[in-house]
């Protein structure tokens, strides 16, 4: 008779007590992969480039900075630029 891990979960299913004696029984699986729900959906009170004050446009005035920000692809590296306007 096979004894591998869908013998043990059949078992399981069927009210058995098998998979108690596996190393991890307690533990339940969390898919690592794919999930998007611990991501920031966006930035709060952001302002649109749209709605900035027409003296930041003009550049009349120190101290007013401008930042972007980019990902490379897979998450691998960022790139963040300051500039002041």
């Amino acid at each position: 008779m096979p004894f591998g891990y869908q013998h043990v979960l059949k078992n399981k299913q069927a009210s058995g007590k098998l998979y108690l004696n596996l190393r991890r029984h307690t533990k339940t699986y969390r898919k690592r992969y794919g999930s998007r729900t611990g991501r920031v959906k966006g930035i709060s009170n952001r302002v649109d480039i749209d709605e900035r004050p027409e003296a930041k446009n003009q550049r009349v005035r120190l101290g007013d900075w401008e930042a972007d920000t980019m990902i490379a692809k897979g998450h691998k590296g960022v790139l963040v630029t300051l500039d002041e306007r």
